[in-house]
Formats: structure tokens, C-alpha cells, sequence
């Protein structure tokens, strides 16, 4: 059967499948993001993110499904990616050129005349300074990720699409990347940002997708993945006997431990109140200080994905 595909969204994913030897990586996947969006691409190590991105971008063929980007049902060197901006593997340079001359080649290289229509834009983002004019081979692996930023933008894309962008930097090159990746968007551009770092799309995205064991689990908002956890966090006397207490109640997902971890625990509550929580552990003789909602993007994840 032929998936079924809009051509008004900015992604989208229709029955995607790959299997890799004895592996499904990714199995029957749907997912779309609009025109406008920043949209993460959450899951945990494994689950097929890195390769659904590379199906959505055409670098591997899916075993079964259908993408489209920007309206194009996609199949690789179609034309529609020279409106795409991508970073989707560790960008590769000529070490002993220049920065601005690794960019110029790799310009040419599809038969343009320089410069790009979005040069200076894709500068100022990568924030290399006078290092744009040094040879990459004395670039930091920040600086090589942000040159690989340049690179994606200096086309002036309708779509940008990351996969882990800020994998292995440090604190200062992470906040460069990610307030790079929202001086994107606030342009109109559309942004698909792949991560395992659940504080890096509670900062940058306005919606996200999560995808376990290779299928869509959740979407949406931020703002409505976060309002939709029951995540609970007890203060309690004795964090370890209060858990297993609460694990066996009726309605409770999971458990994990907060912080610091002696006294405080996180329970994800569906279909039992947290009064009836708290009489469970009082009934058990714990001593019980605090009970407070939790609203973040870190415990709807977990719960979602089912890590404790």
C-alpha cells in the first residue's frame, strides 16, 4: 500500500520502516512538523532517531514508507534539498584550508556562483570571528560544528534539520549552538532538531516528538507534553522503603529517585490521586514532608519512554 503524504507540511514520515540485519530500527514511524516549527526529535540511545533522520533527509532508503520535505516526496539528490540546511553527520573539512575556503568549495561544488545568498547571516551564526579566515585544522570540535552550522545556512534554507548538534561540546560551545539554533527560527525558519538532551529541546523547541524502540510514542507541544506528566516528587524520611511502597500501588507507573536521592523520590501517577499516595506511605509508618507536582519535560519523557 502507498503512504499517504501531506504536502503542506514542513516534514513529514508515513509508515517509515528500516531494519538493519537482525535489528528494527525504526517500524512504521509517522510523524509530521509544520512550516515554522522547532521541533525536537526526542528518544533515548537506540531509538531511532539518527536513523529516521537520515531516512527523512534521503541518505539510506526506508524498507518500507514514505517521507516528504517541504511538500517533496523525498528520494535521494532530490532537488528540494538545496532548500534544506542540514547537519546530520560530523561535518568533514579540507584541514589545511581556510575556513571561508572550505565554505567556498563546498558551494561551488553544486555549480554556484559565490557567494550564497545567506553568507553573512550563516557567519554571524557560527560566530567564528576572525577564525573563519585561520585553517580548520587548529579549530576546536566546537568550532568545526559551528563552521558545519555555517555551512547548512549559508544557503539561506526554508528547513533545517540537526541531529545532535552539541554531542561532545563544552557548556560555552553548547549554549553557542543552541542560541545559534534560536536566532534560526526566530527568522520564520523551520528547525528539526534530533537530541537525547531533554534540557536542550525544553530550551530551543516549541514542539517535539518522541520515538522509542523505533515508533512515535508522543507529540505535540512542549508547553502540553510537560502539562500531560503526573509526575509527583514526595519528601519523605526514608526514600528507599517509601518507594517500594509506592510501587505497589495500584496506578503508579514508576519510580526513580530525585535529588538528593536519600530523601526525595519522583512516582508518575496515572489513575491514583496523590492523597491516596500519601496514605499508602503513612500507612507504612514514613514519615511524609512535601508533595509538589512536577511540570518538567524531563519527567513526561521518562514516563513516556518508560526509564526509571
Amino acid at each position: 500500500m502507498t503512504a499517504t503524504l501531506d504536502t503542506t507540511l514542513a516534514v513529514q514520515a508515513a509508515g517509515l520502516s528500516k531494519r538493519f540485519g537482525g535489528v528494527q530500527a525504526v517500524d512504521g514511524l509517522d510523524l509530521a512538523v509544520a512550516h515554522g516549527q522547532v521541533c525536537g526529535l526526542l528518544g533515548p540511545n537506540g531509538a531511532g532517531k539518527t536513523t529516521t533522520v537520515r531516512m527523512l533527509v534521503g541518505l539510506i532508503r526506508p524498507d518500507r514508507g514514505a517521507s516528504a520535505l517541504l511538500g517533496a516526496p523525498m528520494r535521494p539528490s532530490h532537488p528540494v534539498l538545496r532548500r534544506v540546511g542540514l547537519l546530520v553527520e560530523k561535518p568533514a573539512f579540507v584541514p589545511y584550508l581556510s575556513g571561508m575556503r572550505n565554505l567556498q568549495l563546498h558551494w561551488r561544488a553544486g555549480g554556484d556562483p559565490w557567494p550564497p545568498p545567506g553568507l553573512d547571516f550563516a557567519i554571524d551564526i557560527a560566530n567564528l570571528g576572525a577564525a573563519v579566515d585561520r585553517k580548520v585544522k587548529g579549530y576546536s570540535q566546537g568550532m568545526r560544528q559551528r563552521l558545519g552550522l555555517a555551512q547548512a545556512l549559508m544557503h539561506d534554507p526554508d528547513l533545517v534539520v540537526l541531529d545532535e548538534p552539541t554531542n561532545g561540546l563544552d557548556p560555552a560551545e553548547t549554549r553557542r549552538i543552541r542560541r545559534a539554533i534560536g536566532d534560526i527560527s526566530s527568522r520564520g525558519t523551520t528547525v528539526l532538531l534530533s537530541s537525547h538532551l531533554l534540557a536542550e529541546v525544553e530550551q530551543v523547541c516549541t514542539h517535539a516528538l518522541v520515538i522509542d524502540h523505533g515508533t512515535l510514542v508522543a507529540s505535540g507541544t512542549v508547553a502540553d507534553l510537560v502539562g500531560a506528566s503526573h509526575a509527583v516528587e514526595f519528601e519523605v524520611d526514608d526514600a528507599s522503603r517509601a518507594a517500594d511502597v509506592l510501587r505497589a500501588v495500584h496506578g503508579v507507573l514508576a519510580v526513580r529517585a530525585g535529588e538528593p536521592p536519600e530523601h526525595r523520590l519522583i512516582a508518575d501517577l496515572d489513575g491514583v490521586a496523590r492523597s491516596e499516595a500519601v496514605r499508602a506511605l503513612v500507612h507504612a509508618g514514613i514519615a511524609v514532608e512535601t508533595v509538589v507536582p512536577r511540570r518538567r519535560l524531563e519527567d513526561a519523557y521518562l514516563a513516556l519512554v518508560d526509564e526509571q
